[in-house]
């Protein structure tokens, strides 16, 4: 299991004593700027007369630049303000097909709501039109109820924007419809393990994405209502060894794919994990479904949010055999249905103990980084003018009544947008969006200093380090191929390499990387040696040797010398452990993909009678 909470607090620790401001932050008044909420106002009440979008995009853009640029580094109210401005102004331009008038009122009359919706959504992955018109469609007759579960409502129009289809081996499904669900979540709110209120809409839309009919929903919460081990149940359904070995038809398959049919007939581990994902699901804890494949065979298992204090953690452990314990698992995001790693999810846990407005002003704030590097990519003139005070408008006084100081805001480049991220983390660390940013300030600004990158790496190591790999990967990984200098990259890579000994993928990971840099660099025998790292070590692990491979092979036959690629397929082939298991899962092995490779670069080679020995091999 995850020990997030322990790592959280780690992380306040190491913020408070890096960073004087963050206190203050915590402390700061929660009221907006009022000459920059009243022109913010004036944008949205103009808009509201003529409709104007392209008008009311620069106003709103234009005062979002101002507060960037002059605004006062601890008044995150008066930048989540412009902030929000900005994306509602910019979802409703691109919802041309629904009633926009009167969304836009709705939403400025649903604080609640429309800034869970929002914030939230990812206008650079998802289609603001579409979760917009999908609101448009549960506000009939439900208008009252909305802004009161305002997180619920804004996780189904993110998730069942569009048809939610999946496929579970053989079998494929698909969501009832948004508006039907939101109804199943509202009648039973009572009845869920964390209220409609409780959960941020970041976790809530890991409760929405239902597949099963509603028919299966309530019966699943009849039986499993206030269940506090959601993982559990995963062994509650019997495992189908007669389908796994001998391929006779699944019954939950021929009867139809529902809970309760899976509850009667049983089924394989995929089967297992969908029935306790979506009975957690049914019954309001997050949950998610989560596969693998390790050396031999695919395998899954269920993720669910569980309590754990005041907070809650995601608990991985359920159904994960020892083999995919070092493995990363694969997780479907709900919203943009992209792939994402349980590793990633871990952090979104967090969100449950931070308010709404923090999180909100913490999403300004990567917003406000995110538009800070988008300047330095194109190059736009920087700083704006800061626009001036009507003469009538009364001098600004501080919170204590005294004149206000003069501030400074933020430059483009990379340490303006640095400060911003930072500013981001300190109020709410739980978003892997800001993170992320730190590699794409660093390859905008064409690098960082020293300093810079120190501060960084030395941060995600110390939030996550080996206790959550994955996420550390991911956000170091643009940060440290930003380095120009290829030694410089090498260090860092092999630097990072310590904390992965007992994660071989994300090892072969970084071992990948570091050839490829030497590749890119034109030094292929250093790029060998990294591939050769992963051939030797993890060849049994999982599939992600087949690009070492690959890669090893391109670099080979490059340089012309094809006996000695041929010679590091055999080697590779004959290191894989041969799956004794049934055809189906066997063709998903090394041992089989590796051998089948093997057999093609045989006969490219013209070794047509070694080639036909390896492929009769493969077969029996």
């Amino acid at each position: 299991m995850h020990r997030f909470p322990a790592m959280f607090t780690a992380l306040i620790v190491l913020l408070i004593s890096a960073s004087p401001s963050f206190a203050q932050a915590r402390k700061s008044a929660r009221a907006a700027d009022p000459a920059v909420a009243a022109r913010l106002t004036a944008a949205l009440d103009a808009l509201a007369q003529d409709g104007d979008y392209a008008r009311a995009r620069r106003e709103v853009g234009a005062v979002f630049d101002e507060v960037i640029a002059h605004g006062a580094p601890n008044e995150p109210a008066t930048l989540r303000e412009a902030a929000f401005a900005v994306r509602l102004v910019g979802a409703l331009a691109r919802a041309e097909t629904i009633d926009r008038p009167a969304m836009l009122a709705f939403l400025r009359a649903s604080p609640n709501l429309a800034g869970d919706l929002l914030f939230t959504l990812d206008p650079e992955r998802e289609d603001p039109a579409k979760a917009l018109a999908l609101l448009e469609r549960l506000r009939a007759g439900r208008d009252a109820s909305l802004e009161k579960h305002a997180s619920l409502v804004a996780a189904v129009c993110l998730v069942h924007d569009q048809p939610l289809k999946r496929r579970f081996n053989e079998n494929a499904v698909e969501g009832p419809d948004g508006a039907v669900v939101l109804d199943y979540f509202i009648r039973n709110a009572g009845r869920m393990y964390y209220g409609t209120s409780d959960l941020p809409p970041e976790l809530m839309v890991h409760v929405v994405d239902v597949t099963p009919g509603v028919d299966e929903l309530a019966w699943s919460l009849d039986r499993h209502a206030g269940h506090n081990d959601v993982g559990g149940l995963f062994r509650t359904i019997r495992y189908d060894y007669e389908s796994l070995l001998g391929g006779r038809e699944k019954g939950a398959t021929a009867q139809g794919y529902t809970l309760q049919n899976i509850h009667r007939f049983g089924g394989v581990c995929v089967d297992q994990a969908y029935f306790a994902v979506m009975s957690g699901k049914s019954i309001g804890v997050p949950t998610a479904y989560v596969r693998a494949r390790a050396a031999q065979a695919g395998h899954a298992w269920v993720g669910f949010l569980q309590r754990s204090g005041k907070g809650a953690r995601w608990n991985f452990d359920t159904g994960r055999y020892d083999a995919y314990k070092g493995l990363k698992g694969e997780v479907i995001d709900p919203q943009t249905g992209e792939q994402t790693s349980d590793g990633e999810l871990t952090l979104a846990a967090g969100l449950i103990t931070v308010p709404r407005v923090e999180r909100q002003e913490a999403a300004a704030y990567a917003d406000a980084a995110a538009r800070l590097i988008a300047v330095i990519r194109a190059g736009t003139p920087w700083p704006p003018e800061r626009a001036q005070a009507a003469p009538d408008e009364p001098a600004r006084r501080s919170r204590t009544g005294g004149p206000r100081a003069p501030t400074s805001g933020h430059a483009a480049n990379a340490a303006g947008a640095l400060a911003l991220i930072d500013k981001s983390i300190e109020i709410c660390p739980f978003h892997l969006r800001t993170w992320g940013l730190v590699g794409q300030a660093a390859k905008a600004a064409g690098g960082l200093d020293a300093k810079q990158r120190r501060h960084w790496m030395d941060l995600v190591q110390r939030f996550c380090g080996a206790d959550y790999p994955d996420f550390t990967l991911s956000t170091l990984r643009p940060l440290i191929e930003s380095f120009e200098d290829p030694r410089e990259q090498d260090r860092a890579w092999t630097s990072l390499l310590r904390l992965f000994n007992q994660r071989p993928d994300l090892a072969a990971e970084v071992l990948t990387a570091q050839g490829r840099l030497w590749a890119k660099a034109g030094d292929a025998e250093a790029a060998l040696a990294c591939y050769r790292q992963v051939l030797d070590r993890y060849t049994n692990d999982g599939p992600f040797v087949m690009e070492a491979l690959l890669l090893a092979d391109r670099l080979l036959s490059a340089a012309q010398r094809e006996p000695e690629a041929l010679r590091l397929y055999q080697t590779s082939w004959g290191r894989c452990t041969k799956p004794e298991i049934s055809a189906y899962y066997r063709a998903g092995s090394n041992w089989f993909q590796i051998g089948t490779m093997y057999g093609a670069r045989l006969l490219a080679a013209g070794q047509q009678a070694e080639a036909q020995r390896v492929m009769d091999s493969l077969q029996r």
